[in-house]
């Protein structure tokens, strides 16, 4: 199994309250211990399994590659993971950082990439920071592929 997908695993699993499924496969990144998104990922379960004291320890190790620039582009899910994971963690600057690289690469396909769970994130934070998607259609297609108890959660 590719990292990407072990990244994605862990993040699904944990939107989906699978913790058991979702430390596995956070354990499953530790193999990749230099990758940023490896990381991201293994930080993300520890905060959604509550052990904030490891998340706020991976999160030590993430914030200087993040404040670098040493994230290159990446798809939307992980970005949008990112820009979460940073905000739920009182990082404000960074998370817009990361919310705004969203909204500027977003389109049709990369729209598509995300659960529900992280695209209804995204347009949390994009409304949060005051951010806009600069194409009305494409607004217009993020907000139709939630479900309409997402949708009227906005």
């Amino acid at each position: 199994m590719t990292r990407t997908r072990h990244c994605r695993l862990a993040q699904y699993f944990a939107e989906m309250n699978q913790m058991d499924l979702a430390e596995g496969a956070a354990r499953g990144l530790r193999r990749y211990p230099p990758d940023l998104d490896s990381w991201i990922a293994r930080t993300e379960v520890a905060a959604a399994t509550g052990n904030e004291e490891a998340a706020a320890g991976a999160l030590k190790l993430i914030m200087p590659r993040i404040k670098s620039g040493a994230y290159p582009r990446q798809p939307l899910d992980r970005r949008v993971g990112l820009a979460v994971l940073l905000a739920h963690n009182r990082q404000t600057d960074p998370a817009r950082e990361q919310t705004r690289a969203c909204t500027d690469q977003s389109n049709e396909t990369e729209l598509r990439s995300p659960s529900t769970g992280s695209l209804h994130r995204l347009l949390v934070l994009i409304r949060g920071f005051g951010l806009r998607i600069d194409q009305p259609p494409l607004l217009d297609l993020a907000r139709n592929l939630l479900p309409k108890d997402l949708r009227g959660r906005l």
